[in-house]
């Protein structure tokens, strides 16, 4: 699952500022791993594990498909990404994917 545009987290007075651009979902059987653009990668080409996770299909109408994601966890790549200010397996907040099928 690919997606376009960005977050950004500014805190502690401007001090920390992490910009997550165009997200991006790979799931290999019930296992997902959220990456992201490196913003190191001047050329803007590579992409930085953020978390990981389980994704877990939930029943839902037919024009719809929803998973939500269990033990969302930060890589190592992502704690790098945060100044290592949050520990390389610290949970993440849950995560929802809902795709239109049309």
């Amino acid at each position: 699952f690919a997606f376009r545009g960005d977050v950004r987290f500014s805190a502690h007075a401007g001090m920390m500022f992490v910009r997550l651009a165009d997200p991006r979902v790979t799931v290999s059987g019930s296992r997902a791993e959220l990456t992201v653009l490196d913003p190191a990668d001047r050329d803007g080409g590579s992409r930085l594990p953020l978390v990981t996770c389980t994704l877990e299909p939930r029943p839902t109408e037919e024009a719809l498909r929803i998973w939500l994601a269990t033990d969302v966890a930060l890589t190592a790549e992502g704690a790098g990404l945060f100044n290592d200010v949050y520990a390389v397996g610290e949970p993440f907040a849950p995560l929802a994917i809902f795709l239109p099928l049309a």
